[in-house]
């Protein structure tokens, strides 16, 4: 079920401290860096050097501690850390969230949905509370609706993919490149057909975006035909053939 027809908007009464960002970056171009098998085909865009960086749950699997230096954002999505792993990770993310040399990295957990704490709901293992002793910015999120105003309403989560989007479009950004976000294809059950319910909220992600950023683009990289390909902007790197992953 992907709930859309069943929610009621509502104010969040937890997202207010975010209004801070809006249009911070506004007018640049940023990329979102997913784990997903791609990430490992992608090469630098040309003048991505001053690109905001975003980084999402396990990309430190695939990146050097120089390339996480880079970052400016990372978003951990609670959920991950328990159901998707199969393991906790919460020790990674503390080393990461004490790790000096990443002291000017900020770091975000979706900590709330639809108006209770993860820790009441069960959803994972990073609670609001949990989230500033690490020095993170909790967020709430919410099953049903995008938000361009994230600091009066909560972001549709889902997936931590979903969230940075309408982060970066609140910030300002103009130009979003999707680099490894590759709709589920880590996981053996959707190689061949894509994840149905991440690619129902890509192509929900991309209606709406259209109407209330007329002005912005998203881009995948890299596009693989059974996840992002022709929803968005397609750039295909060199070397890269779309199935050879």
């Amino acid at each position: 079920m992907f709930y859309k027809a069943t929610y009621k908007k509502y104010n969040s009464k937890f997202n207010n401290h975010l209004e801070k960002y809006k249009n911070i970056h506004e007018g640049k171009s940023a990329i979102l860096f997913g784990h997903g098998p791609t990430l490992k085909k992608y090469k630098p865009i040309e003048g991505s050097e001053d690109f905001i960086k975003v980084g999402v749950n396990a990309i430190y699997e695939y990146h050097s501690k120089e390339d996480i230096k880079e970052l400016n954002y990372w978003f951990f999505g609670s959920e991950y850390f328990v159901r998707k792993v199969g393991r906790d990770k919460s020790e990674d993310m503390d080393e990461i969230c004490a790790d000096p040399e990443l002291k000017d990295l900020i770091r975000f957990t979706s900590s709330w949905e639809d108006g209770r704490s993860h820790g009441e709901i069960g959803r994972g293992n990073i609670t609001p509370e949990r989230s500033r002793e690490l020095g993170c910015v909790p967020y709430e999120n919410n099953l049903g609706y995008f938000s361009c105003d994230i600091s009066k309403y909560s972001t549709l989560g889902h997936d931590v993919v979903f969230p940075v989007t309408q982060f970066l479009l609140y910030m300002g950004i103009s130009k979003i490149y999707l680099v490894g976000c590759d709709c589920g294809y880590a996981d053996p059950s959707c190689v061949d057909t894509g994840d149905e319910h991440l690619l129902y909220w890509w192509g929900e992600l991309n209606r709406w975006y259209k109407g209330y950023y007329p002005n912005s683009q998203i881009i995948t990289v890299n596009p693989i035909p059974t996840g992002l390909k022709g929803m968005f902007g397609d750039m295909c790197q060199e070397g890269f053939d779309g199935y050879s992953i």
